[in-house]
Formats: structure tokens, sequence, C-alpha cells
């Protein structure tokens, strides 16, 4: 007789089942991100303000030699001095320097330029003052250049001829170096010095880009209307501080303020 077939090989037995994988969050995991996030967030903010206070107390223990819990025109001149490029600071950067702390303290711009910064005041005064040294060859090139009698400022004559190079040959009309003039001289000297030439070009080139369909701010009675520009519109320019009065742009956004002076150069 035959011999029986082989049985079957039993079946391998079946692998254990994986877990699924999901990339869903639970509600709990959520608020376990968010808190961490939170935590770092309290703990960066707490080290930004410590630095800051930090560098208040250490500004004030140097150059606050009078003890009177600000910096007067020369304490402020001295600091400034010692992070300036080129020699001490002018009276006219310090001056400068001083307005940006103080306009909105003082509407006076004279005032302004003359009082004693306080401590709160320090480090956008810092910011502001390296901002300006890094843009200061380029600041000088144009002086070298339109500033004819060598006086350190620009008077509407020579202010006139700068916009004029800007402005692609085509001279500006007087109300239009005006209002430059009256918003960009934030010491109120009657010229525009080193330090107010960022604020002089930038308030030119939005001038420009408004053409004339913008009114100027309410806040400079003087200017209730930007005059209509000469030209067709130029590139936009860097801004200039915020505290002074700008036109606004087609777009209706104000300009914004920074000490730079990205905008200065010309051709």
């Amino acid at each position: 007789a035959a011999a029986p077939p082989p049985a079957p090989a039993a079946a391998a037995p079946a692998a254990p089942a994986k877990p699924i994988k999901t990339a869903a969050v639970s509600l709990e995991e959520l608020k376990s991100i968010k808190r961490v996030n939170q935590a770092a967030r309290r703990k960066d903010i707490a080290r930004k303000k410590e630095a800051r206070n930090d560098f208040i107390q250490q500004t004030l223990a140097k150059w606050d030699k009078s003890n009177s819990g600000a910096l007067t025109f020369d304490e402020l001149k001295a600091w400034l001095s010692e992070s300036s490029v080129g020699g001490p600071a002018t009276d006219d950067e310090v001056r400068w320097i001083a307005s940006l702390a103080n306009m909105d303290k003082l509407k006076d711009k004279a005032l302004a330029a003359s009082a004693s910064v306080l401590p709160q005041d320090f480090p956008a005064a810092a910011k502001a003052w390296l901002a300006y040294k890094e843009s200061k060859d380029e600041i000088e090139a144009v002086f070298a250049r339109f500033d004819s009698d060598k006086s350190g400022a620009l008077d509407k004559a020579q202010l006139t001829e700068l916009l004029k190079t800007l402005n692609d040959g085509v001279a500006p009309n007087d109300s239009e170096v005006d209002w430059v003039m009256e918003h960009a001289d934030q010491i109120g000297n009657g010229k525009i010095t080193k330090p107010e030439l960022a604020m002089a070009t930038a308030l030119w080139f939005a001038l420009v880009d408004s053409d004339g369909k913008e009114a100027a701010p309410q806040a400079a009675p003087a200017a209730a209307a930007a005059p209509k520009p000469a030209a067709a519109p130029a590139p936009a320019a860097p801004a200039a501080p915020a505290a002074t009065p700008t036109p606004q742009g087609t777009t209706g956004q104000p300009v914004k303020a920074t000490p730079a002076c990205g905008g200065c150069s010309v051709q």
C-alpha cells in the first residue's frame, strides 16, 4: 500500500500587532508645549530686562559725575566720545542724541537738544549713536560734496543742491526744501547737521513717493499738506527717527524711523 502523504507544515504564528503611530498630539501635550514656550519667553524677557538695567546702572556709575541721576550735556558728550571713531563727539551730534531722547517730553527742539538724558533713554540713545557711526563715512562723503563752506551743516541753498542731485538733476521748489528742512532739523538750528542727514533724505524720498497725494501729518501745523514733488518717484529710502512728523506714502503708511543713513549716498 502507498505511504500516506506528509502532513502539511504548521502555519507560522502571526506576528504581534504593532501599535499604529499617529501624528496627533493630545491636548495635554499641547498644554505642556505651550507652558515650555511661555517659560522660555519669560526667561528671555527677564534676561533682556536684567541686561538693560545693568547697562543703565553701569552707564550712570561711570558717566554721571554730577550725581544727578541723568546725563548732562557734558556727561553725554563724554560718554558718546568714548565710543566715537575719528575724534570726540561734536556738539551737534550730542544735541541730536539729546533731542532723540527728549522730543517726546519737550516739544521745543532747542530745549530738547540741550536737556539731560534720563536713564530709561540710555539704551535707545546708544543704539541710535552706533547706527549713526556706522553711516559716518557715507555722511562725510555727502558733506564733502555739498557743504561748500565747510561749516559742518547744510543751509537751505546747500540742501537744495543735495535734493536736486537726489532728484536726477531736477531742482526742488522752495516749499519742498522748506518742508524737508523744517522736519529734518531736529536740533532746531535752521540747518541740516550730519546726524540729521538721514532724516532729510528719508523725508525727501517719502515726499516724492507720495506724489503730492497724501497730506502731511496733522502733528505738523506748518505743513498741512506735503508739497507736490518736481519729478517722478525715486527709490525708497531708509526711515528716519520716529518722533519727527513724516509724510505718508501712496499706501497711506507713515515712514518709519531709523538713525541709519542707507539712502544718503549720491552719484
